[in-house]
């Protein structure tokens, strides 16, 4: 953890000026809700965490994991050709948001998942429906074909969402939970 919280400011820390950058060296300003980290995905979907209303402050690791699966977003999007709307990317075991009093906590398990290797954790994993269409098993079919080449997996599930994420593929890119 203390080693996040390092990478952390030394990824604001301009050495040259001695002052805190509000961008990354993609050019992204994770303060800002509204940035967009791709072209159709905002920080605020990546980090938002909507059952406590706060958004997480990402290590510089997880920040390469989001920019990753968001470029594969982008693509999915493009593909289907309508909006996605994103339910939850980062789910983190230890919340980075200082002063407020989840600080710290985790936020995987106050959702109730008890899996320490979920993609999830570490912004390597995505919820969301397709904007205007309820027939999820479709839209799970459509993805499908695309998950070998574009290296990711996703989950079969019955719920009114469909789960991303670019975890190594263990048996099978479409998997049970």
């Amino acid at each position: 953890m203390l080693k996040d919280i390092l990478l952390l400011l030394m990824s604001f820390f301009d050495k040259k000026q001695g002052v805190i950058e509000d961008k990354d060296k993609h050019g992204i300003d994770w303060s800002d809700p509204n940035a967009k980290i791709s072209k159709y995905f905002t920080v605020n979907e990546s980090l938002y965490l909507p059952s406590w209303g706060i958004s997480h402050i990402p290590s510089a690791e997880e920040k390469i994991e989001i920019l990753k699966l968001a470029k594969i977003m982008d693509i999915i999007r493009e593909r289907i050709g309508k909006a996605i709307v994103v339910h939850v990317w980062m789910r983190p075991i230890s919340v980075n948001c200082p002063g407020h009093e989840r600080h710290g906590e985790n936020y995987n398990l106050f959702i109730g998942s008890k899996s320490l290797r979920s993609g999830h954790i570490f912004g390597k994993a995505v919820d969301f429906h397709v904007s205007g269409e309820e027939d999820f098993p479709k839209v799970r079919k459509q993805i499908e074909p695309w998950l070998e080449s574009l290296e990711i997996r996703m989950e079969d599930n019955a719920g009114k969402w469909v789960h991303l994420d670019t975890l190594p593929v263990g048996n099978k890119r479409f998997f049970k939970p």
